[in-house]
């Protein structure tokens, strides 16, 4: 269940990194998510082979290629939820640090299985783009025929960089799952922060179930 969840997270990262390109780019935007794409993938094949006894060489080139596209910080804040308020800065920082390492890492393990047959970004109405919002549809169709409808909202930072912040493929909000795991383990940890912060890697990998 979790692995199929991740690779809904990939398309996420990977149409969010395109969608930015796209807007920011509006002169010939299929140039721009196709070289996006390109980018990407790019490093997926290059360490695919290696991804397995050296996962941490994929993952930190995909940090640095994601960093400035997906709004990870902000993310994770708004995964802590109303836990966040009790929690200190050095906790909001190392869960902060470890949600985009955690993230990026199953990314890209989920990517790297995951084959996709085409990717359609369609161009955002008036009324889904504002200066510092905009709403983008994207249409991917795997290799099996399965077409997933992929809503993700983009904000634009204060340095002017479009971002993504959220995202729903078929329904599912994937932000709103995070916050939903973040409070399940803090139920199951009896309110314990550290803990929950020390144990989210180990409890996404013990629920990745029928992964590579």
């Amino acid at each position: 269940m979790m692995f199929k969840f991740m690779k809904l997270w990939s398309l996420f990262v990977l149409l969010a990194f395109s969608a930015t390109s796209a807007i920011s780019q509006e002169n010939d935007p299929v140039s721009v998510v196709k070289t996006s794409i390109d980018k990407v993938m790019l490093s997926i094949d290059v360490n695919r082979d290696s991804f397995d006894q050296n996962p941490d060489v994929l993952t930190n080139e995909m940090i640095v290629i994601l960093d400035p596209v997906v709004a990870f910080d902000s993310i994770a804040s708004g995964v802590m939820g109303r836990y966040r308020k009790d929690a200190s800065d050095e906790q909001i920082e190392k869960f902060a640090k470890t949600f985009k390492k955690t993230m990026v890492k199953l990314y890209a393990k989920a990517l790297i299985s995951f084959e996709s047959k085409s990717i359609e970004v369609l161009e955002p109405s008036a009324e889904d783009i504002s200066p510092k919002k905009a709403k983008i549809v994207s249409h991917v169709t795997a290799e099996n025929g399965t077409v997933y409808k992929v809503i993700y909202s983009m904000r634009k930072s204060k340095e002017g960089v479009w971002q993504a912040r959220n995202m729903i493929v078929d329904g599912i909000n994937l932000g709103l799952t995070y916050v939903n795991q973040f409070d399940s383990a803090m139920n199951r940890y009896g309110g314990d922060i550290d803990l929950v912060i020390n144990s989210w890697q180990s409890d996404l990998d013990q629920s990745d179930v029928g992964g590579r």
